[in-house]
């Protein structure tokens, strides 16, 4: 029952580990594909690039960090 237990417990921790680890990677894929794109002319975005990415930086530190921390808390 204990190892029953304790093997869920794992599991739960496995899967939410994975999850966080497919998000990242897929965000990493999603930013370096866009940029990319960018870059060779086949993605219009628009503000350039260097403006974009410290827009989006200012964003996460902002507004993402604090929603985190809180959830954590």
């Amino acid at each position: 029952m204990i190892r029953n237990i304790s093997l869920i417990k794992l599991r739960f921790i496995m899967e939410k580990l994975l999850f966080s680890l497919t998000l990242i990677l897929t965000g990493l894929a999603l930013g370096y594909t866009i940029r990319s794109g960018s870059i060779k002319g086949r993605i219009q975005l628009p503000l350039p690039i260097d403006d974009l990415r410290k827009i989006l930086q200012k964003i996460g530190l902002l507004f993402f960090m604090p929603v985190s921390f809180m959830a954590a808390v």
